[in-house]
């Protein structure tokens, strides 16, 4: 009966082991979940993650904007389940300010939800720092590399008294990377 036992102790641990691998879900576009199942990774098709991931550009005589994204599979506390999100920095300068890395401190963060993703449209929550305070922006894919950028306002603002953004609101990005 000694002998037995370990073995069952490992039998038990290895089949539990095996119960708890997440389970992967590859979901559609505007799939909508009706209940979620604990564990699960719900990712979207690289197909469409891949449209959005790169180094986007924008450039004119009086600024330059570029954006980074990225996707990562994110866990989420509360539903116990994983998401792909697309996340990413920012950053803007002005074309005389020469190398573009001298404007690192400009760099702020993106955010985008699992329920805000489509074929060609995400949106990201963005932080215009100069004028302190947020906005949403949507990237909507087009051919060529090309991408439709337009920053909004979000939500009601605690400074109501400033206009627009420090940056540019509408324009076409070129993905550079």
């Amino acid at each position: 009966m000694n002998i037995l036992n370990p073995i069952f102790v490992i039998l038990l641990l290895l089949i539990s082991v095996s119960r708890s691998e997440a389970q992967e879900i590859v979901l559609k576009p505007g799939q909508k979940l009706s209940k979620s199942e604990k564990g699960t990774y719900y990712r979207f098709p690289p197909k469409i993650l891949n449209k959005f991931i790169g180094t986007w550009e924008f450039k004119d005589a009086d600024a330059i904007f570029r954006i980074k994204i990225e996707a990562k599979k994110t866990f989420v506390e509360g539903s116990d389940v994983y998401i792909d999100v697309l996340s990413g920095n920012y950053c803007t300068s002005k074309p005389e300010a020469g190398d573009f890395d001298d404007a690192s401190k400009n760099i702020h963060g993106l955010n985008n939800t699992l329920k805000v993703l489509n074929d060609d449209h995400a949106y990201f929550r963005i932080y215009d720092s100069d004028y302190k305070k947020f906005g949403v922006l949507t990237l909507e894919i087009l051919p060529n590399d090309k991408a439709k950028c337009k920053i909004q306002n979000y939500g009601m603002q605690i400074n109501q008294k400033v206009k627009g953004f420090s940056m540019p609101t509408d324009m076409i990005l070129t993905k550079i990377l």
